[in-house]
């Protein structure tokens, strides 16, 4: 799957293709174009819903609080890796049909000049082939991660570590510093429940098994195209399946169908005669005088092309119908398409990859949980503050979570569907006379029917304007001509309707004071005091 997605159709070259064999060789980019068009179905930031752990308000805030600190969590993780985490993870479910998470508590791990400036908890993909997983119908009993790093890395890390080749005493070599060793990061669960972690370097403990403040095993596997079989290869299946045979047959047509125009429009022309020492060279405008016993002759095959063009339709339909519909790439300037079917081919392309999407959301959400955990383990009293960039209104905003706004409650709800663009026009017009009607709210309305992103406070933004353009109108005008301009608004309004306002909010002002001092006591009693 992954060597399709690299576009690896064929064992050589397109040089030695045309210069040994003298064939066109045409691979044709429809995997990596069908992984590039699934991805841009998953949303790269997760939208994180928290529900309340019970129906009082302070529940209401806690979930609130905790909803926007996992939000700025993965906007936060994404700055800090430099990389789309959550996409590189769908790449990996598209392609190599799984992904697999690691999430950790670093602070301690980080030089003290950055343990307060970076975030302590670090999320990160890890190679799929390189991470194992044992999961009973209950839980997970243990994962662990193999990586291979330099020998001297490895010293610098674990520098009680003695390689066997080497005794115990002479240092290492240049060359034997970059040689590479196995590493196992391993996390199992004892019979009570507790996390415990062991580093394992060549047969030995980097990192002694020791018993950790985890609240789960920080390392996850999903996968993608999931199948209910026994098979370890078919538990996760990339998007690219079908196209096994399919798509190198796809590439050799049209390498087939490239040779055939190769030799149709550069025919092979012979030259008969019987002079010996010329060398006669055929080229475009160039001129040779052929004697009479000189002739040409010109080989130019028949190609049947409508034939090979016919097969190769039908080798795309296949694509198409395994995959994604034609017009999911865009259409060529000039073709109209209706809105509506487009609508119901982007549907139909979301569908393809719900699966994959609903067991990536599932992954994150138990990354979210663990995430939590770690605050409530690690954090202390003054817990993990992130910054993070309100989806709707677009505000930055700070959250602080400590253990007291979690109490043990991790659930969260997560979703990957983007805003995908399409023509909502029928659809609102609809929405618009059914509120007009009076069958439908605007609340509903707003949060059913709208395929965009809006802020939490947007029903009260929609009351304060509508306020606003009532009776308040002609006093938020004035306040506005007030802050703007701070030196002339008096002459500006002046014989104006905003003059008799101003006058008005002036007596008022004067009557509110009045009336405060009326309780005062005299000013000889208020300077004794």
């Amino acid at each position: 799957w992954e060597s399709m997605w690299m576009l690896k159709a064929f064992d050589r070259s397109v040089k030695d293709a045309i210069n040994v064999d003298g064939v066109e060789q045409v691979t044709t980019p429809t995997p990596y174009n069908i992984v590039q068009l699934a991805g841009r179905l998953i949303a790269s930031l997760p939208r994180i819903e928290v529900p309340s752990s019970s129906a009082e308000d302070d529940d209401d805030e806690a979930s609130e609080k905790r909803e926007r600190w996992l939000n700025a969590l993965w906007e936060r993780t994404n700055r800090q890796q430099r990389t789309d985490v959550v996409a590189n993870a769908a790449w990996q479910s598209l392609v190599r049909g799984r992904h697999a998470f690691e999430i950790k508590w670093v602070k301690e791990e980080l030089p003290k000049r950055l343990q307060e400036k970076r975030l302590p908890i670090l999320i990160r993909t890890l190679d799929p082939f390189n991470v194992g997983t044992r999961s009973g119908a209950y839980y997970t009993e243990y994962a662990f991660h193999k990586w291979e790093t330099s020998r001297l890395q490895v010293k610098q890390w674990f520098p009680q570590i003695r390689f066997k080749d080497l005794g115990r005493r002479r240092r290492l070599s240049v060359k034997e510093e970059d040689e590479e060793v196995t590493c196992i990061d391993f996390w199992w669960l004892d019979d009570e429940g507790a996390v415990w972690n062991a580093i394992i370097v060549e047969e030995q403990f980097g990192k002694q098994p020791a018993k950790t403040e985890y609240p789960d095993i920080p390392i996850i596997e999903g996968y993608g195209d999931t199948a209910p079989l026994g098979n370890e290869l078919y538990k996760g299946v990339s998007i690219l399946h079908p196209l096994k045979e399919m798509w190198p047959y796809e590439c050799r047509l049209a390498s087939q169908l490239g040779t055939g125009m190769l030799y149709n429009y550069l025919p092979i022309i012979t030259l008969k005669s019987n002079r010996v020492g010329e060398d006669v060279e055929i080229k475009p405008g160039g001129f040779y005088r052929l004697g009479m016993e000189d002739s040409l002759e010109m080989v130019q095959p028949n190609v049947n092309m409508p034939l090979a063009q016919s097969v190769l339709g039908m080798v795309d339909a296949a694509i198409q119908t395994s995959t994604f519909p034609g017009v999911m790439y865009g259409q060529q300037p000039g073709q109209v398409q209706a809105g509506y079917a487009v609508n119901i081919l982007a549907n139909q392309a979301m569908g393809r990859v719900a699966q994959v999407r609903n067991n990536l959301e599932a992954t994150i959400e138990l990354v979210n949980e663990i995430a939590l955990g770690l605050v409530e383990a690690f954090a202390g009293k003054e817990g993990v503050q992130v910054w993070g960039t309100e989806e709707g209104s677009g505000a930055i905003y700070h959250e602080t979570l400590t253990k007291a706004d979690i109490g043990g409650y991790y659930e969260n709800n997560v979703t990957l569907i983007p805003e995908v663009v399409q023509d909502e026009a029928l659809k609102i017009t609809l929405m618009m006379q059914m509120i007009d009607k009076g069958i439908l709210s605007r609340e509903t309305g707003r949060d059913k029917y709208i395929n965009m992103a809006l802020p939490r406070d947007e029903a009260l933004r929609v009351e304060t304007e509508m306020a606003l353009m009532g009776e308040l109108a002609p006093k938020a005008q004035l306040k506005a001509l007030q802050k703007r301009f701070p030196d002339t608004w008096e002459v500006l309004i002046a014989g104006t309707q905003y003059e008799q306002i101003a006058q008005q909010e002036a007596q008022m002002q004067a009557e509110k004071e009045g009336a405060g001092q009326e309780g005062m006591p005299p000013p000889e009693v208020l300077a004794a005091i």
